[in-house]
């Protein structure tokens, strides 16, 4: 994959809203009840007074307003629904952190998973089907039972940190 150059990632992210010293969280496809958005946005909402965030959502699917709602985070979330490849790309590239949960699975793959590792970003992952086989060091995983927010929580904390970021991105 040709990556953006710095510049554009930072434009990018500029038209986005989203300050210099803010996370951006990305969800991608679509956005359908194996994406475990109640999950995400459970935690988001744990994590607001601790992380500087903004979650970008790319991609049609369930309306998530009411959990958005629910979890006091209308100022965090940025929907740019369907987009063109261009514009994909150019928003896979300007995230920090892939939430790419997936649960339960069909068996699929994730091609958005890919081209993220292949951007070096940082990916968390469920540890179930075809994402479980992926090396442990190159994505987060966490699992799907009663343990998911907590975990996801603690992940996008850890993913927090530059250094961890780096070291996950640079392995996947």
């Amino acid at each position: 994959f040709q990556g953006a150059s710095h510049d554009a990632v930072l434009l990018s992210r500029k038209q986005l809203g989203v300050e210099n010293d803010e996370l951006l969280l990305g969800c991608f496809g679509f956005i359908g009840p194996t994406k475990r958005m109640p999950s995400v946005l459970k935690a988001l909402g744990l994590l607001k007074q601790q992380v500087r965030f903004k979650l970008l959502v790319v991609g049609e699917g369930d309306d998530l307003s009411a959990c958005v709602y629910d979890n006091g985070l209308e100022k965090h979330i940025i929907q740019k629904g369907f987009v063109t490849d261009e514009e994909f790309n150019q928003y896979l590239q300007s995230i920090d952190i892939l939430l790419n949960l997936r649960f339960p699975s069909m068996g699929e793959s994730s091609a958005t998973l890919i081209q993220a590792m292949a951007f070096a970003r940082p990916c968390i992952v469920t540890d179930d089907a075809s994402f479980s086989e992926l090396p442990d060091r190159s994505v987060y995983k966490i699992t799907s039972g009663s343990q998911e927010v907590e975990q996801l929580t603690n992940a996008i904390l850890q993913l927090s940190q530059p250094q961890t970021r780096n070291a996950i991105a640079k392995a996947g």
